[in-house]
């Protein structure tokens, strides 16, 4: 006859103890589905506010990740200036300064780009015969270049009328943009705080409820961990039910932000929409939230039932 070793038998015995804990919390927690479910509601708005503002905020990533193709100066020539002129000098500063690439363009094909990009198209047609508009000149300064700088240089051109520099006006938004991910990870930090505290309270008022049972169990031999596992439960399941809850609260929330997201991505003439959640994040987060309320009913179990005696 062959027997199972001890440690097979200390596996098994573990393994039971926790199906059980899992189970009685399962029970328990349909007895009281109301008060389950307001907690959950709870833990998950707190959740969701912190996923809405990262969703958000990938949005506008992806709108400055592309500003760095948009470093562009323009060089409006005064209005006797012709077009081989304009060439003439774009080869030169491309050659003088630190330019990837700067491009003349005749007056003819300003105007038809303004009358295509803008609601002016009568007023464009009005001009045709005589384009008030000069020869332009667009430079795409180099990656590492002084933008200030050369800005400033060129302005000093005696053929140049005018440098057109939007570069100072995305750093700005650029800027505003830093500041919202920085208030974004306090908001966050904080609303996760608030659901270690709320499953803490959640958690320490179970134990309450439950305390002549624990007096009995630990009367009769029951270690600390053997008492702790059932609120341990109780706490990953209000984190991984939160989190759960919250996904979709995001993801709702995102749909119903995604057409001025979309309308946004129009004025800044690039392509991008509020992301979907992937599988990877989703797990990550539902993990995420299981971890917390572990962690946070961990912290309650252990400040509660070690004083009972």
């Amino acid at each position: 006859m062959k027997f199972a070793s001890p440690r097979k038998i200390v596996i098994s015995h573990w393994l039971y103890h926790h199906r059980d804990s899992l189970n009685k919390t399962i029970t328990r927690l349909s007895h009281r589905p109301i008060a389950f479910l307001s907690t959950v509601m709870l833990i998950a708005v707190a959740f969701a506010i912190p996923l809405a503002l990262f969703t958000l905020a990938h949005a506008i990533e992806d709108i400055t990740t592309g500003w760095d193709n948009d470093k562009q100066i323009t060089l409006f020539l005064h209005q006797d200036i012709n077009l081989d002129s304009a060439n003439q000098l774009a080869a030169d500063l491309q050659q003088q300064f630190a330019i990837e690439a700067a491009n003349a363009m005749d007056k003819d094909q300003v105007l038809a780009d303004f009358s295509q990009q803008t609601q002016y198209t009568l007023m464009a047609k009005t001009w045709q015969d005589q384009n008030p508009l000069p020869h332009i000149i667009k430079i795409q300064p180099a990656e590492q270049a002084n933008l200030e700088h050369l800005a400033g240089l060129f302005a000093t051109h005696p053929d140049v009328a005018q440098v057109q520099f939007d570069w100072l006006w995305f750093q700005r938004l650029d800027a505003i943009a830093q500041m919202m991910t920085r208030i974004q990870w306090i908001i966050s930090a904080l609303l996760i705080i608030t659901v270690i505290l709320i499953i803490v309270n959640v958690v320490r008022w179970e134990i309450a409820d439950r305390m002549q049972e624990i007096e009995i169990i630990k009367l009769i031999g029951a270690s600390d961990a053997f008492v702790q596992r059932p609120f341990l439960y109780f706490g990953a399941m209000l984190g991984l039910s939160g989190a759960c809850i919250a996904l979709l609260m995001a993801q709702a929330s995102a749909v119903l932000l995604n057409q001025a997201v979309l309308q946004l991505a129009d004025l800044f003439a690039g392509d991008f929409a509020l992301a979907s959640f992937t599988s990877t994040s989703i797990l990550g987060l539902i993990a995420g939230g299981a971890l917390i309320g572990l962690f946070a009913a961990a912290i309650a179990a252990q400040q509660k039932i070690h004083t009972i005696i």
